[in-house]
């Protein structure tokens, strides 16, 4: 679906830019407007009030040559001084006092903001004023923090409250922008594509969305290619293994026949002989590879075991499948686990036939199942050569097969991949490694207490 530009990034910000000034701007305005309203209504009065008032003062005082009440002004301040410009008297504060006293003994110029107002008797009077917006009230004009100051701090106090909501109108669009993206990223990585991504009013996270909706339709289309493929395969492997049954079985009674027949000759006996074991070969692959079709779609039926009794169900096999290897069978059982026992039984069978095929005439193999606190643990050791680098890093994928076991007969790489989808179906994992002492040792743990 075609989607709409939108606006940049760049457009965005220069938006924002523009609607930070205009707001300032109208924020300066309504602030002018409030100092000219409270000039005209008399709250405050012009800047030039103190000037305007030492003028008036001064020509009165020219007038007469003397000191006049008027310098009694809260306009202005006063300093008089005596013929030879000491301070005589000051309506400054004493630190300001201080300060004029310093500039004159230094001879400086007088200020912008100073009349210099010569009386009778070579007295001078300096009056000191500033320009500022005084209260109309003058009993405000003592209690009242300074207006201009105050308006000033008003102003970039409002200044800052545009720039702070802009700002986070600014931040809150973004940040809805890439929520969009962080969405359909972890709508994407739990593979759930059953959905429509989204639009983005800004060109760039427009474009980006644009390309994870062709990477999500994409992904969709190669995992349902897949599920389909996976499925064909498994249903084209079950109706395989269930029609080399009935050929199996009557090759195999048909051989039986054959060796019950007295009239052979010794050679034809062995040609029997042969048909019924390759039959039985034939038979015990495919159970094999049943019983890994099994473990990918049956279903657990988990119950509380006790292992030891457990053990007893397969002990006899295991010791049979180790002695016709030449080895020993140990075992050593405890506890309780809640597990599906007939799949688990597969599993360690499937360990323990592993064992039997690699570990010398002479050697031993062991099965240790214990209960933990949180589940239960199974042990599988040998005392042959341990796991290849190879098997190490892949002998639990399915239809592995490193080199030493290319000639051995009815391996096909399914029984660690088998024991470990079993694990992984009762919450658990398994480990494969080689011993210190030597010799291979592989261990499930499965999830679940005996509560």
């Amino acid at each position: 679906m075609e989607r709409g530009k939108g606006v940049t990034l760049r457009g965005l910000f220069v938006r924002y830019l523009i609607l930070t000034g205009v707001l300032a701007a109208a924020i300066a305005l309504v602030w002018w407007g409030c100092i000219l309203h409270a000039i005209e209504t008399g709250f405050v009065l012009p800047a030039y009030t103190g000037e305007r008032a030492a003028r008036a003062a001064a020509e009165r005082m020219r007038e007469t040559g003397a000191l006049d009440e008027s310098v009694h002004s809260s306009f202005f301040d006063y300093v008089l001084l005596d013929e030879s410009g000491d301070m005589l008297e000051s309506s400054l504060a004493v630190r300001a006092q201080e300060r004029v006293k310093k500039r004159l003994e230094q001879g400086r110029e007088a200020s912008d903001f100073e009349m210099r107002v010569p009386l009778a008797e070579g007295r001078v009077c300096l009056l000191l004023f500033d320009y500022n917006t005084p209260y109309g009230n003058e009993a405000l004009r003592g209690r009242l923090p300074n207006f201009q100051v105050t308006m000033f701090v008003l102003l970039v106090v409002g200044w800052g409250t545009v720039i702070l909501l802009t700002a986070l109108s600014f931040s809150r669009r973004l940040k809805r922008q890439i929520d969009l993206l962080s969405g359909v990223a972890a709508r994407v990585a739990r593979e759930d594509l059953d959905f429509e991504v989204p639009r983005s009013g800004v060109q760039e996270i427009g474009e980006v969305l644009d390309a994870m909706g062709r990477m999500k339709d994409a992904l969709k289309e190669s995992l349902s290619r897949q599920w389909s493929l996976e499925q064909q395969r498994r249903e084209q492997m079950q109706s395989l293994v269930h029609d080399l049954r009935t050929p199996l079985t009557v090759i195999e009674g048909n051989a039986e026949l054959l060796q019950e027949d007295g009239t052979l000759d010794a050679g034809q006996r062995r040609c029997a002989e042969a048909i019924v074991q390759s039959a039985e070969s034939a038979r015990a692959y495919v159970k094999e590879l049943r019983g890994a079709l099994y473990e990918e779609t049956g279903a657990l039926n988990r119950q509380k075991t006790e292992l030891s009794v457990w053990v007893q169900g397969f002990l006899k096999s295991a010791r049979t499948l180790c002695e016709g290897a030449g080895l020993s069978f140990q075992v050593e059982a405890s506890g309780f686990a809640v597990m599906d026992a007939q799949a688990m039984q597969r599993a360690v069978m499937n360990l323990i036939d592993n064992a039997a095929r690699f570990a010398p005439a002479g050697g031993r193999v062991r099965l240790r199942a214990e209960q933990l606190a949180a589940g239960a643990v199974f042990i599988v050791e040998d005392t042959g050569p341990g796991f290849t680098k190879d098997a190490l890093a892949h002998g639990q994928e399915r239809f592995f097969r490193d080199e030493r076991a290319r000639g051995q007969d009815g391996h096909y790489g399914l029984g660690l991949y088998s024991a470990a989808q079993t694990a992984e179906r009762h919450g658990g994992r398994m480990k494969l490694e080689n011993a210190e002492a030597g010799g291979a040792r592989v261990t499930i743990w499965i999830d679940g207490t005996a509560a």
